[in-house]
C-alpha cells in the first residue's frame, strides 16, 4: 500500500510452549513499568508537559497534529457517511487491510466492550458492500450510569435497522466481563455455533491518569481474551485493543496469544489518533484452546476480583518466561512506535509554545482534508465532494 498510509506494525509468528498453570502475582502497589524503561521515561517526560497546558488549548492542538482527523470530526467530515463513532473507520481500515472476514460465506461475530457500536456498524456496512451472505452479530458492553462508559444510545437506530444484531448482557444482565458467570454464559451461547470473528475495543477514560493506563487495563484485556477464545471456531480471527507495552505482563499477554493463533500482528491504524497509545492485536487463524485451561482462567478471574476488593494489585498471572528473541522483537517495535508517538507530542507542544498563527492553522486543516480524502479513496469510503474545503483553493503562502 502507498507509503502515505504506512502504519507501524509488527508481525509475530505462532509460538509453541507449555502452559499448564496460572498463578496470581500480588502486590500492594500498582505494577511499575519494567520493560523498555528508558523509552518509557523519555516519552513520559514530554507527556508530563501536557499536564501544564490549558485543557481547551490541548484538545484543539492535538486534533491539528492528527493527519487524518478530517475523515470524520465535528468541524469537518470528508467521509460522506456519518457513523456512530470514529471507531467505525478504525475497524473498516483493519477489515480491509487484513481481510478479517470471508465474504463468500455466512458470518457469525462477537463484539465485546462494543459500546457505542462503531465496530459492529463497520462490520455490517462492509458486508453489505462486499457480500450477499448472512451476517449475525452478538454485542456485549457494560451497562453503567458512568458517562465515561459508552452505551448503546447512539446505536439504537442502527440496531433497529439490523435485526440480526443481538445484545447480550450475561447471567447478571449487566454485560460485565469481570463476572466469570457472564463469560460462562457466553461460552454456553456459542458452544454449538462458534464464531468466525471476535472483537474487543474496551477502554476507559485515562486522560487524567495516562501513566497507569497500561496497568489499569490488565484485567479488562485478560477477560476480553478469555471470552473471545472460548467462543471462536478454529480458523477464526480476533482483534483486541491494547495500549502501551512497557510491562512484562503486557508482553506475556501478547506472547500467550501467539500460542493460540498462527499469526499475531501489532498495528496502529492511521485512523487511530496519533497522540494516544492505543494499538490493536490482530490475531489470525485460531488453533483452539483446551476447555480445562478456560476453566482455570475463570477461577483466576474470580480470585482477581476478590483480591481487588482487598486493595491488592495483580502484576502477573503467567508462569512461563519470554524468549529473548521475542523480547527483542517487541523492544525494536517499541523504539519505532515511540519515536513516532514522541515526534507528534513534540510537534503539538511546539505549536502551543510558538502560538500557531491562523494562516498556518488553515494550512494544516487543508493538509488534513487532502490526506483524509486520500484515505477515503484508498479504503473505498464515500467522499463528501460538496465539502467547502474540497472546493476551495489550496492555501499557499
Amino acid at each position: 500500500m502507498n507509503n502515505i498510509l504506512k502504519t507501524h506494525s509488527l508481525e509475530l509468528n505462532q509460538n509453541r510452549f507449555d502452559l499448564k498453570n496460572l498463578e496470581l502475582k500480588l502486590s500492594k502497589t500498582i505494577n511499575h513499568q519494567d520493560y523498555n524503561l528508558n523509552i518509557f521515561n523519555i516519552v513520559n517526560k514530554y507527556k508530563k508537559y501536557i499536564d501544564n497546558v490549558d485543557k481547551f488549548l490541548w484538545d484543539k492542538i492535538k486534533l491539528l497534529v492528527n493527519d487524518y482527523e478530517s475523515i470524520y470530526s465535528k468541524e469537518i467530515s470528508v467521509s460522506s457517511y456519518i457513523p456512530i463513532s470514529r471507531a467505525y473507520f478504525k475497524f473498516w481500515e483493519l477489515l480491509k487491510k487484513y481481510h478479517l472476514i470471508n465474504n463468500n460465506a455466512n458470518l457469525n461475530t462477537l463484539c465485546l466492550a462494543e459500546g457505542p457500536g462503531g465496530f459492529v456498524e463497520a462490520i455490517y456496512n462492509y458486508r453489505k458492500k462486499h457480500s450477499k451472505f448472512d451476517t449475525k452479530c452478538t454485542c456485549m458492553t457494560l451497562i453503567s450510569e458512568d458517562n465515561f462508559i459508552p452505551d448503546w444510545k447512539k446505536a439504537s437506530f442502527f440496531f433497529k435497522c439490523n435485526k440480526n444484531i443481538n445484545l447480550f448482557y450475561g447471567k447478571d444482565n449487566t454485560g460485565d466481563l469481570y463476572n466469570p458467570d457472564n463469560i460462562k454464559e457466553l461460552f454456553k451461547k456459542f458452544k454449538k455455533n462458534k464464531i468466525d470473528l471476535a472483537t474487543a475495543d474496551g477502554g476507559f477514560d485515562y486522560s487524567s491518569n495516562y501513566q497507569t493506563q497500561e496497568q489499569s487495563s490488565y484485567k479488562l484485556i485478560v477477560c476480553e481474551i478469555i471470552s473471545a477464545l472460548g467462543c471462536l471456531k478454529e480458523g477464526g480471527n480476533f482483534v483486541i485493543k491494547i495500549f502501551d507495552i512497557h510491562t512484562k505482563f503486557t508482553l506475556k499477554i501478547i506472547y500467550f496469544l501467539t500460542k493460540y493463533f498462527k499469526k499475531v500482528l501489532i498495528d496502529k491504524p492511521v485512523t487511530s489518533r496519533n497522540l494516544n497509545s492505543e494499538k490493536y492485536l490482530i490475531c489470525l487463524n485460531f488453533v483452539g484452546i483446551e476447555d480445562v485451561l478456560l476453566e482455570k482462567f475463570l477461577i483466576l478471574i474470580d480470585k482477581w476480583n476478590n483480591y481487588e476488593k482487598k486493595k491488592m494489585y495483580i502484576t502477573d498471572i503467567f508462569t512461563f518466561d519470554i524468549p529473548n528473541d521475542f523480547e527483542n522483537l517487541i523492544y525494536n517495535y517499541n523504539i519505532i512506535y515511540s519515536k513516532y508517538n514522541l515526534s507528534n507530542i513534540i510537534k503539538a507542544l511546539t505549536y502551543i509554545q510558538i502560538g500557531l498563527p491562523y494562516k498556518h492553522e488553515k494550512y494544516l486543516r487543508q493538509y488534513q482534508v487532502l490526506k483524509s480524502s486520500y484515505w477515503c479513496y484508498i479504503y473505498d469510503i464515500g467522499i463528501n465532494f460538496k465539502l467547502e474545503e474540497l472546493n476551495s483553493e489550496i492555501y499557499i503562502e
